[in-house]
């Protein structure tokens, strides 16, 4: 199972059993019922219940990353409505960039300009656009809903990397 997916589904997951609760609407059977099926499978994923264990690791980085990601959803379904979604997505890259701001960087940059240029194209044209259509889409639909299109990430990364950089499993 990828990063992604890691990430992904504790989001759909939490995201299901919290949003009722903030938008005032009632918890389904199915939703409880696709939330045990979830974390079945993320115990069953748990090798063991160890930090040292990077499988284990792996699963705690992707739920906590999940988290994150469900309340992205949330506070964006929740102020869609009443500011743009180019708007949301600048808030977002702000508080982004000032958790990034104390990261490490390495000081010699020496990029290929071809580098370059295909860093812009992910950036803006792979990240950014859809993030804005994404957050567009949470006026219209539940934060469940974009949770679980979230899981579809990783195969639209994949199939993206494959056209694009000819990538493979290996």
């Amino acid at each position: 199972m990828t990063g992604v997916q890691t990430c992904a589904l504790p989001s759909a997951v939490l995201t299901t059993l919290i949003e009722p609760f903030i938008f005032g609407k009632k918890l389904r059977r199915i939703d409880i019922v696709s939330v045990v099926a979830v974390l079945a499978g993320s115990i069953i994923m748990t090798p063991e219940l160890s930090l040292s264990n990077e499988t284990t690791t792996c699963i705690i980085l992707g739920v906590v990353s999940g988290v994150f990601f469900m309340a992205r959803n949330l506070l964006t379904r929740k102020y869609a409505s009443s500011h743009s979604s180019v708007n949301i997505l600048f808030w977002q890259m702000v508080v982004v960039a000032l958790m990034l701001a104390f990261a490490p960087v390495k000081a010699n940059f020496t990029y290929p300009i071809r580098d370059v240029g295909m860093t812009l194209m992910l950036g803006v044209g792979f990240t950014s656009i859809p993030h804005v259509l994404y957050s567009a889409g949470l006026v219209n639909s539940s934060a469940k809903t974009a949770g679980l299109f979230g899981t579809m990430l990783n195969i639209y990364g994949s199939l993206g990397g494959y056209l694009i950089h000819n990538e493979t499993i290996e």
